[in-house]
């Protein structure tokens, strides 16, 4: 059981959503979106995270990013992720098409980020 990985993987998803909430427009801080770049940022800080405790990423254009500008370069992926799909995301103007994106942005976010979360928390 790592702790410290638990406990920077939690501080710097936690920290990098405020600041999205804070910095950013209110037209790109509802709700929903600030979940869903909180989803991003989770799965963006447990694969930065688990890269520096030598977990290779699984996802093809992680893998490219951490090999060329190491692990921060996972956590930069993901930032260039959650812009283009804010900006997505606001242009869409069907609701149930912006339902499903969410729930499609929200399901990589997540998933991705607890199943890297818990392989590398209990070492596998």
């Amino acid at each position: 059981f790592n702790t410290i990985y638990l406990l920077s993987v939690l501080a710097l998803s936690v920290s990098l959503t405020g600041i999205y909430y804070w910095v950013l427009d209110e037209e790109y801080t509802s709700k929903a979106l600030t979940a869903m770049a909180g989803s991003q940022l989770f799965e963006g800080s447990s694969s930065m995270m688990a890269a520096f405790i030598d977990y290779n990423p699984k996802q093809l254009l992680a893998q490219q990013f951490n090999s060329v500008l190491g692990p921060p370069g996972i956590l930069i992926m993901k930032l260039l992720v959650l812009g283009l799909a804010v900006k997505v995301v606001t242009d869409i103007e069907d609701d149930k098409m912006e339902g499903l994106t969410f729930l499609v942005l929200y399901a990589i976010g997540f998933g991705t980020g607890f199943r890297v979360f818990l392989r590398a928390l209990a070492g596998i």
